[in-house]
């Protein structure tokens, strides 16, 4: 989500949040468009992480185990005991054991 923070033309400062993505380009544009509406002055922007503690720790795991299992790849055919040992990470990693 990204949180953009305005200055309307009564000079009261404002919080607004909208969803998608964001890049200089847009802001400057969407700043140009605000200016000439009249509609205030578009100050900054702000990409806000709205995930649940949950979320965030579940797509961890998974970045752990893609990991592990692109390294699997990588030395199965020249590192049979790296291999192995990696294996027993990714089964640790997924069924806790």
């Amino acid at each position: 989500m990204i949180e953009l923070t305005i200055k309307r033309t009564n000079g009261k400062i404002e919080k607004v949040q909208r969803e998608g993505g964001m890049t200089q380009t847009m802001f400057d544009k969407m700043q140009e468009a605000t200016r000439n509406a009249g509609r205030g002055e578009l100050i900054s922007w702000e990409l806000v992480d709205t995930r649940t503690t949950a979320e965030k720790t579940a797509l961890a795991k998974q970045d752990a185990i893609e990991s592990i299992k692109h390294k699997m790849n990588r030395c199965r055919d020249y590192d049979n005991q790296k291999y192995i040992a990696l294996r027993s990470q990714l089964e640790t990693l997924k069924y806790g054991k």
